[in-house]
């Protein structure tokens, strides 16, 4: 009897510290396995979010070239605007103001 109340400390014997070890060196090991797993789900989280705004600006950008195009298809004023700014075509009758560019100080050399 002697021996074994040496083994009891408190109440408690050996066994329920080696469990509570156990247990302790468990929950260590998986929060140990577990931080590497969070750190990169936290940065994929992160990196879906960035795609999910960059596809909604993309969509964004396609519904205007969309209405371009249906604008182009239906509307010659449209198509007007786009000869005029882009290929600088005019109508016979129109007069053609052209203001000379100014020389850059790489030209002068």
């Amino acid at each position: 009897m002697t021996g074994e109340h040496n083994l009891k400390t408190g109440g408690r014997s050996f066994g329920f510290y080696l469990v509570c070890f156990v247990v302790l060196l468990v929950l260590l090991g998986a929060a140990v396995l577990l931080v590497p797993v969070l750190r990169d789900y936290r940065s994929k989280e992160l990196e879906l979010a960035r795609l999910r705004a960059e596809l909604e600006k993309l969509k964004a950008e396609r519904n205007e070239r969309l209405e371009e195009v249906a604008d182009l298809r239906n509307s010659p004023d449209a198509v007007e605007k786009v000869a005029r700014e882009k290929f600088n075509l005019v109508r016979p009758g129109d007069t053609v103001l052209e203001y000379p560019r100014p020389s850059s100080p790489d030209r002068k050399k």
